[in-house]
């Protein structure tokens, strides 16, 4: 009768152990890849993936979605520094303290996403991702400045000789002379002369894009100065509507904004 007793005792003592080992599994805190997989990767796959993904779509050169990229950092330098959370930018970013540095852009992240982002960078920023395929991109060409100093708006100024005219009465300076050949080559002939009300509006909408008042128009009509043509273009170009009118168009191709 002891042996079925002693088994007994045995399966009761093998099942206390593995409720103990349950028990105690269930305690201890989750490993590092495992705060990573379910504390980190979700925030980033929600906030950050559309901006941040290798590719073209790494915005600021910035990829997140693989371990590689995240050790490579963006253009303003690595965004994670393991172990050290005050250094690091995405941190950083994610406190929305910096106001030129604010990441999501559409919105702050919870309390509680800042902080497991800071505790998976303090713990030294564990990422069990490998990196993913990427085309191969072909090396950029070499720039040669020789070849590009020959593009017209970088070569020198140079004064050339006015081009030759059938009809040698018509030109009365000699950047007429320029206009005129071109008419020619194409068998057009130049339009009449404008009076000087509307010689004066077509110069003031072409240089600083409004158009004249009355009382300009009544100067200039009145004006029989030779160089009273002459001086309407000088007082044009030095009035501040002509640097407006121009540098919009400047600041377009710039690309300039008061904004980020």
């Amino acid at each position: 009768m002891s042996q079925p007793s002693t088994s007994r005792s045995r399966v009761a003592a093998v099942c206390l152990s593995l409720t103990t080992w349950t028990v105690a599994v269930a305690a201890a805190p989750a490993d590092d890849n495992a705060f990573f997989e379910s504390r980190v990767r979700p925030v980033l796959i929600e906030h950050c993936y559309s901006c941040h993904t290798d590719g073209k779509k790494a915005k600021g050169g910035l990829a997140l979605d693989h371990r590689q990229a995240l050790l490579r950092g963006g253009d303003s330098g690595p965004a994670v520094v393991h172990g050290d959370p005050e250094k690091s930018r995405l941190i950083e970013a994610v406190r929305y303290k910096n106001h030129d540095l604010q990441m999501p852009p559409d919105g702050r992240l919870t309390d509680a996403q800042v902080r497991d982002l800071t505790a998976w960078v303090k713990m030294g920023a564990p990422d069990p991702r490998q990196a993913v395929a990427t085309p191969v991109v072909a090396a950029r060409p070499a720039i040669d400045l020789d070849e590009g100093r020959k593009f017209w708006s970088f070569a020198p100024l140079a004064d050339p000789a006015p081009p030759e005219v059938k009809d040698t009465a018509w030109p009365i300076s000699p950047v007429d002379n320029f206009v005129l050949a071109e008419l020619e080559r194409a068998g057009l002939r130049p339009a009449p002369p404008a009076d000087r009300a509307t010689l004066i509006r077509r110069a003031t909408f072409d240089l600083i894009g409004l158009p004249p008042t009355p009382a300009d128009v009544d100067a200039f009509v009145g004006d029989a100065r030779p160089d009273s043509f002459a001086r309407l273009v000088d007082r044009l170009l030095a009035s501040p509507q002509y640097g407006q009118r121009w540098a919009r168009h400047w600041l377009d191709v710039a690309r300039y904004a008061d904004s980020n």
